[in-house]
């Protein structure tokens, strides 16, 4: 299993792309009325966490944002977890490796949506988790250092726990330590 942060200019700083690219595969004109894209064909199941509505969770973060005295590059923080080639994945499976990735990161309480995909090209599951780094009841945004140490901590957890082959990526005991 790999977990990692996506790259850099995942959905550009927004919500709203970030959201849609999980879903759609493209950015929706939805919202200003003209296009409609169909879903990802290898979507399986999309939700979030710590907002009212799914269909509105971008647009809630980023409300969550605007209220709040963020300062940094982007408050938005997209993770990739990407299971080995035939490994089946079913969404509660999904959901708890979540779980597991943003507890790990200290950001358990935060504003998430995710996606479920599986590419039958490559016979692989993955799941993309977009996070609002700044928390809606503190409005302090997370810090986030040494992530990917602690994405493949808590990676090698969900391995152990469900039964799957465990990568040996031992370097971040050097870094997180072991919970």
């Amino acid at each position: 299993m790999i977990a990692k942060a996506g790259s850099g200019n995942a959905g550009n700083g927004s919500f709203e792309v970030l959201q849609d690219y999980f879903e759609y595969g493209k950015t929706r004109e939805l919202r200003i009325g003209a296009v409609r894209f169909e879903r990802r064909r290898d979507l399986i199941a999309s939700w979030s966490h710590g907002v009212a509505n799914h269909e509105t969770a971008a647009l809630e973060m980023q409300l969550i944002v605007a209220k709040s005295k963020y300062t940094g590059k982007s408050p938005v923080y997209h993770m990739v977890v990407s299971w080995r080639p035939g490994e089946t994945v079913d969404v509660e499976t999904a959901k708890r490796a979540e779980y597991s990735m943003l507890r790990s990161l200290g950001a358990d309480r935060h504003q998430t949506f995710s996606a479920l995909h599986y590419d039958e090209d490559t016979d692989r599951f993955h799941l993309h988790i977009g996070m609002n780094k700044v928390n809606a009841q503190t409005g302090k945004a997370l810090e986030l250092s040494n992530d990917y140490a602690k994405l493949h901590r808590a990676a090698e957890w969900v391995e152990r726990e469900y039964g799957l082959q465990v990568d040996r990526k031992t370097n971040w005991r050097k870094k997180v330590g072991e919970r």
